[in-house]
């Protein structure tokens, strides 16, 4: 499962569903997406949790979507779009499927594909989501 995990071309990822919210797995395209050379230096880059891969005026909204979505889900999954800022400053937009997998030995883990949407996304679609942010901070 890792050497396919480790050789798909979206990112994916596993990290704990509790505070801190700590990254334990990430593939290479994932560490690309971000612009990061080594695991290093992409835990570095996020401070090794989930929020830090999100972009800071996105964050009160996943949350709230991921929250909403996971407690109305039979299968416990979101699919939420966000901003992500890569090593060198830019800005890239992603397309976000996790799943929430309950009572592991470790807790509850988040296991999540992630798909840079930067080049399809429209501007209208763009417009919505950041009119969802303002309206969460208001």
């Amino acid at each position: 499962v890792t050497q396919t995990l480790t050789h798909m071309s979206d990112g994916f990822f596993i990290y704990r569903a509790a505070e801190g919210e700590q990254i334990l797995f990430a593939n290479p395209p994932l560490l690309r997406m971000y612009g990061c050379d080594s695991i290093q230096e992409f835990r570095s880059l996020v401070g090794n949790s989930f929020r830090g891969m999100v972009h800071p005026e996105d964050l009160n909204r996943i949350e709230n979507e991921i929250r909403e979505q996971i407690q109305q889900s039979n299968q416990k999954t979101d699919f939420i779009r966000f901003r992500i800022v890569r090593k060198d400053g830019t800005v890239r937009w992603v397309d976000d499927c996790g799943h929430l997998e309950e009572s592991q030995p470790d807790g509850n883990l988040f296991y999540v594909f992630i798909t840079d949407i930067t080049d399809t996304i429209t501007e209208k679609q763009i417009t919505e989501l950041l009119r969802k942010n303002k309206k969460l901070e208001g």
